[in-house]
């Protein structure tokens, strides 16, 4: 497979024009190359594994995408770029039993961990705990944040509701299991303030101030490192 950006998205999503963000994470994920061994943390959900595959496509010896659940487009797509390897996890509670570890086999170079942390019971737990399982020294971090508070240090739990829904615009897989109704909204500071408590130097840092306007949301994205 090769191609640009957008011809890479295409194939993986079937969309004739890659959406501003999506092309924005796609070209701060390759921030992490060159890097032999990448993890994907959740890679599967609405993208069908592209940041796996540009990962996999732009130098990266061998990435395992690490999801609950397969596509068939992802399965079609893998005939052809073999160094994409699908884990079939439930990350959450593999950390918690040790599996995921033991599945991954790291140390792993890098990490990708997109829109994956706001939808864990403990986030702070999870973050701390998936670079452990990995080893991973470096990472890229997005999420959705709130856009009224960006800089300030504000967590918010909202379990699912359509009251929620309605507020925020936020949409939920009711195939999740125990962790549908979990989702917490961060701020942009918040964010800075965990890559702190975790010991990570946050390389670089970037704010969408207006991702979404009607929902009151901005999206963080964050390259760290570990010592």
């Amino acid at each position: 497979m090769s191609g640009t950006i957008q011809e890479l998205y295409a194939e993986c999503c079937g969309g004739t024009k890659i959406p501003a963000l999506i092309e924005e994470k796609a070209r701060w994920m390759l921030r992490l190359l060159p890097a032999a061994r990448v993890a994907d943390i959740g890679g599967m959900w609405l993208c069908n594994g592209f940041y796996s595959y540009l990962a996999a496509t732009r130098g990266a010896e061998h990435v395992t995408l690490v999801d609950a659940q397969s596509t068939e487009r992802f399965h079609q797509i893998n005939q052809r770029v073999r160094n994409v390897e699908w884990v079939n996890a439930d990350f959450y509670h593999g950390l918690k039993d040790g599996s995921l570890a033991a599945t991954l086999h790291g140390p792993l170079d890098a990490l990708i961990v997109y829109d994956v942390v706001l939808h864990q019971p403990e986030p702070i737990h999870f973050l701390a705990g998936i670079l452990e399982a990995t080893g991973a020294r470096r990472a890229v971090i997005a999420n959705p944040v709130l856009a009224r508070s960006a800089r300030r240090n504000d967590l918010v739990f909202a379990p699912y509701s359509e009251a929620f829904k309605r507020q925020t615009g936020f949409e939920y897989s009711r195939g999740l299991g125990d962790r549908a109704g979990w989702t917490w909204v961060f701020s942009h500071g918040f964010l800075l303030n965990l890559m702190k408590y975790l010991k990570l130097r946050v390389v670089e840092e970037k704010l969408l101030p207006h991702w979404d306007r009607k929902a009151g949301l901005a999206y963080s994205l964050l390259l760290v490192e570990r010592d």
